[in-house]
């Protein structure tokens, strides 16, 4: 019975932050079933033309693993200094809502932008949608609205025009910069008479992460 009061008094106090999750959740799950941008496309475009690698050399679901517990460890440094308990967890709840909301974003702007993947062409070779002459060299053909491609109900080509924000990314700036900012409120980097310049590329290191 304990433990359920527990349960209910934690649910009242954070009905805000759960109602947070809870709509971020739902616009992420919408935002897979928006039809991604037709954009035109020269069929002979370098930029597009790269092969398509079966297996991802960073797969999202590795930069997940890597990045948020590397995160949440990195949250928890400031607690062995002047840190409290209740600040921590806000401070990991923040987190969480930060990342779901960057991660929520990006997935709505990627059908938006419609950006193609290197390997574009290539997915449509590979579900037979491209020309028989296309690749010929005296073919340059300009692929625009063309219902051919446009309506490939097809998860790798759909996913192929998703290039555009980067899921990695955005995931790994949102969870060090949110890190920093952390860092630099408990290690008082800006604070009048606590500001120091090796402080606050300490607190700034997290992003280097990022960069990486």
């Amino acid at each position: 019975m304990t433990t359920l009061s527990t349960m209910v008094a934690l649910l009242k106090k954070n009905f805000g932050n759960c109602c947070a999750y809870l709509i971020l959740v739902i616009i992420l799950g919408i935002a897979q079933f928006i039809p991604p941008t037709c954009r035109p496309l020269y069929l002979q475009d370098p930029t597009i033309g790269y092969p398509h690698a079966l297996t991802e050399t960073v797969p999202v679901w590795l930069c997940v693993i890597l990045v948020v517990p590397l995160a949440i460890v990195l949250l928890m440094v400031p607690y062995k200094f002047n840190m409290r308990n209740r600040s921590l967890y806000s401070a990991v709840l923040m987190f969480g809502e930060v990342m779901l909301f960057v991660l929520a974003l990006t997935e709505m702007m990627k059908p938006l932008f419609g950006r193609l993947r290197p390997d574009f062409v290539d997915r449509l070779r590979l579900n037979d949608v491209l020309p028989p002459d296309w690749d010929q060299p005296q073919t340059f053909r300009l692929l625009q609205g063309d219902a051919a491609f446009c309506a490939v109900n097809n998860m790798m080509v759909q996913d192929g025009r998703k290039s555009f924000p980067s899921g990695h990314s955005s995931m790994s700036f949102a969870a060090m910069t949110t890190v920093s900012l952390v860092w630099i409120n408990v290690f008082g980097a800006w604070r009048p008479g606590h500001a120091a310049t090796w402080k606050l590329w300490l607190c700034l290191s997290p992003m280097l992460v990022a960069l990486w």
